[in-house]
């Protein structure tokens, strides 16, 4: 089987954290199946930040798409995301050309949703959603966000998407089955 997985923060141990993808990725192939990680090429959560394109780190294959830095929570990390997103719906159709079985949204953010599930549609895929975070009501509790921000509100819109349209949903949440 062919996985790409999408995760804008995707690390390795070379990279830093976050880890989980690659150790997905690692036992996927170990299995037997390709995997193809789909990655921003900033992120605050690595100690450091992967060379842009596709190329092997820690022995997993990585496509690293160009996003600007950001120093803190606020707009430049908004950016950030915005920028990554718009990189993988300009690319879709080069990135359904690796003939993926699956597509999984995987990132902390629910904005990769669209464009991944255009890219499972464009490759005859299946379009896997996964679920970290419950947004928008992290920020909305963390940070106190109104449910009326115009930026809440666009996460309500990709999180509803992405629960309308995914072949199937997973979450390691406690509490997210229903």
């Amino acid at each position: 089987m062919r996985i790409m997985l999408i995760n804008q923060y995707a690390g390795s141990p070379s990279l830093g954290m976050e880890f989980r993808p690659h150790s997905m990725a690692r036992a996927w192939r170990n299995l037997g199946h390709h995997v193809l990680i789909v990655t921003g090429s900033y992120s605050h959560l690595r100690n450091a930040q992967p060379l842009r394109g596709i190329r092997e780190v820690d022995g997993i294959n990585y496509l690293t798409v160009g996003t600007p830095t950001y120093h803190n929570n606020g707009a430049g990390r908004l950016a950030n995301i915005a920028w990554f997103r718009s990189r993988l719906f300009s690319r879709a159709s080069e990135l359904a050309t690796w003939q993926p079985d699956v597509v999984i949204a995987s990132s902390t953010h629910p904005m990769d949703v669209r464009p991944a599930a255009k890219i499972a549609k464009r490759a005859g895929a299946k379009f896997v959603f996964e679920v970290h975070d419950l947004w928008p009501l992290t920020p909305m509790l963390a940070a106190g966000v109104s449910a009326r921000h115009p930026v809440i509100r666009w996460m309500q819109r990709e999180e509803d998407f992405g629960y309308s349209v995914a072949d199937l949903v997973v979450s390691l949440l406690p509490g997210t089955e229903e």
